[in-house]
């Protein structure tokens, strides 16, 4: 019975960060900036990514497992954050 409660809890768990992790991207004023000085190369790098993509998936009989991360080692930023706590 304690099984199950903790699994239905971290069903509804699951389920509630799905929904509110699932809204709109909201962009801000330099996205737009950027959009309309960079969109057409985006859009043609954008349609090359998606050939080699489906390229992938041809050859290989499924669509390939992606994962990107981003990082951000700047040191600045961290000396500001913790300079700040003093």
């Amino acid at each position: 019975m304690k099984n199950l409660k903790f699994t239905v809890a971290a069903l509804l768990f699951c389920g509630a960060f799905m929904f509110l992790s699932a809204q709109d991207v909201v962009h801000d004023a330099e996205y737009y900036i950027l959009k309309a000085q960079h969109g057409d190369k985006w859009e043609t790098q954008d349609q090359e990514i998606q050939k080699k993509l489906a390229d992938l998936e041809k050859k290989h009989g499924r669509k390939p497992n992606i994962v990107h991360i981003m990082w951000d080692d700047s040191p600045g930023r961290i000396r500001a954050s913790t300079s700040s706590k003093k």
